[in-house]
């Protein structure tokens, strides 16, 4: 069975975008912080009035992958490798890290997925599954999807049934369009993302 017109909403990173504007950050109520869930869902509009003729399903994240762990011990572990604060000086700088930022990232991203429940709109999270595998394969049943991601990571998803919309760019990437041969074949990519120690 093929899907129809889909949007594919990467949920987790939409979510760290939220939490990553100190404007955002600091919103309350009720003495409890609601700027991730604000922006959350103002994006998600946003989204949805661009492209009305598709349905959305937003995937979350639901813990690190169990085949990549059993491989990988160490994979996505602090001390394997630099954290993005570490590689870009200055970025984030304003923003708690470490538990002040994950709590918020349970207990808001907990309330966004009660709220898209409450919505009617699909939401898929899977313990033990990342969120980018679980679009890798909604998106092979797709006969027209569109990933909404900043992660470039998912360009190795492009195919002519699936392109890309980059919110924060307000760009549209389709396999297409895409010059670089590096995109025009998923292994490839991958092994290039290895190289380059992604």
């Amino acid at each position: 069975m093929r899907l129809g017109k889909i949007l594919i909403v990467d949920g987790s990173n939409l979510l760290h975008r939220q939490l990553c504007q100190p404007h955002l950050w600091t919103l309350e109520h009720g003495g409890k912080k609601t700027g991730a869930v604000f922006g959350f869902f103002r994006s998600l509009l946003v989204i949805l009035s661009k492209y009305p003729a598709y349905y959305p399903i937003v995937i979350f994240d639901k813990g690190r992958s169990a085949r990549r762990l059993a491989l990988y011990p160490n994979y996505k572990q602090k001390d394997d490798k630099k954290t993005e604060k570490e590689e870009k000086p200055g970025f984030m700088s304003k923003l708690p890290t470490g538990e002040d930022y994950l709590k918020e990232l349970y207990r808001q991203g907990d309330i966004i997925q009660l709220l898209l429940h409450k919505f009617k709109v699909p939401t898929i999270v899977m313990r033990g599954w990342e969120g980018d595998d679980i679009m890798a394969i909604t998106s092979r049943m797709v006969e027209d999807g569109i990933i909404i991601t900043d992660d470039r990571d998912m360009y190795q998803l492009l195919s002519k049934n699936v392109q890309i919309y980059r919110s924060t760019q307000d760009e549209v990437v389709r396999l297409q369009d895409t010059e670089d041969p590096l995109y025009l074949n998923n292994r490839s990519y991958v092994v290039h993302k290895c190289i380059v120690g992604d």
